[in-house]
């Protein structure tokens, strides 16, 4: 007899631990279980009725969580056959208020956000949080991050579609390294794309998150310190010195990440559709600087200059403009790049003849910028 009992403790052990529902909730389930149970709205919407019991006991909310918790004021006499919604975006937006009496750190980024400026505009087209998140059926964040963003897709078809040819959106089904939709975007927070340059501007600590993770990026042989050098170039400093700042709708402020890699169109940079391949930067730049040529990526420089540089700005106490020359020794090449300082009186100097005063780091990141590009000019000459 006790060589029969040990396989049966074992597989009691192996078996999985079902998630128990309060006994309050059973009551409801147990007229709520037809799969087939619907209401049918003003709008010509059916609203589903049906709550799958086991979906439900494994969901955050099934062991934790009784019926009414969520369905303040009903009683097990509320089944009326009648309902106050129209819709069934005003099914989900009657429990919206519901869920900040236990998430109230959500709700509270969530008055940030683009959705709930729309919603407190009277759309009827933003989700509310059980339109993204399920009502029912609710796991996890780190389960459900393709759950979410399936979600986002049904109300932006065109960005998924183009998300699903990217370098990330090909690999998102079977690798959960790749980011979603969320994870650019913030969950809750997310704010309007088109917000005159602020996105733009946070685009390095965005993408940083995954790519100056030196663990991560080892792991596909990606190189960490991308952040590091954008952020030491121009293009870096000048976000840096210019987050807090917006322009009108669609306008840019300086270059962040998105704006040359692109957005949901990321490919990898040796792919050929790459808006970062070489074939491919002169019309990547035009976007930003109209006109520019197929060298401008490529300062000339003459054939044995070397990286040695000497910088010669002209500074002073006087409000006034100056040009930045950079010369390459030892032959003394000197380039006047089409770049001013503007100095205020008693104050440093900023790159860009139209930008507002600020302080020396501005001109260092101008000089910064000069420097770069003579440098990369004289390797190619070398090459």
């Amino acid at each position: 007899m006790t060589r029969f009992i040990l396989p049966l403790l074992c597989l009691t052990v192996a078996l999985p631990a079902r998630a128990g529902i309060p006994a309050e909730s059973e009551e409801c389930l147990g007229c709520h279980e037809d799969p087939n149970q619907t209401f049918d709205l003003p709008s010509g919407e059916k609203l589903g009725l049906y709550v799958n019991k086991e979906v439900f006991a494994k969901s955050v909310h099934g062991e934790n969580n009784k019926c009414t918790d969520c369905h303040v004021g009903k009683k097990a006499d509320h089944a009326t056959g009648e309902l106050p919604y129209k819709t069934r975006h005003e099914a989900s937006r009657a429990y919206f208020e519901n869920c900040k009496g236990c998430h109230l750190d959500k709700y509270t980024k969530l008055l940030d956000g683009i959705h709930f400026a729309k919603i407190a505009a009277g759309s009827q087209k933003t989700p509310a949080c059980g339109e993204c998140h399920g009502a029912h059926d609710i796991v996890s964040a780190k389960e459900s991050r393709t759950k979410v963003a399936a979600k986002c897709m049904g109300c932006h078809p065109t960005q998924a579609a183009t998300y699903k040819q990217s370098v990330h959106g090909r690999a998102v089904d079977t690798n959960q390294d790749v980011p979603v939709c969320t994870d650019c975007h913030r969950p809750h927070e997310a704010t309007d794309p088109r917000d005159g340059g602020a996105l733009s501007l946070r685009t390095a600590e965005m993408c940083g998150r995954c790519h100056s993770n030196v663990e991560l990026m080892n792991k596909y042989g990606i190189s960490p310190n991308v952040v590091k050098t954008y952020l030491a170039d121009f293009h870096g400093m000048g976000a840096q010195l210019s987050k807090g700042q917006k322009k009108g709708p669609a306008q840019r402020i300086v270059a962040g990440c998105t704006d040359c890699h692109g957005i949901h169109d990321i490919q990898r940079p040796q792919d050929p559709t790459s808006t970062v391949i070489q074939a491919n930067l002169q019309k990547t730049c035009a976007r930003c600087h109209e006109g520019a040529t197929a060298t401008f990526d490529a300062l000339s420089c003459e054939p044995d200059c070397t990286s040695q540089l000497t910088v010669t700005t002209t500074t002073s106490t006087e409000a006034g403009t100056y040009p930045i020359t950079v010369s390459a020794a030892p032959l003394g090449h000197a380039t006047v790049f089409n770049l001013t300082v503007v100095a205020p009186a008693g104050c440093g100097a900023v790159p860009g003849g139209e930008a507002p005063p600020v302080a020396l780091p501005a001109l260092v990141a101008g000089i910064a910028w000069a420097a770069s590009r003579l440098r990369r000019a004289s390797r190619a000459a070398v090459r």
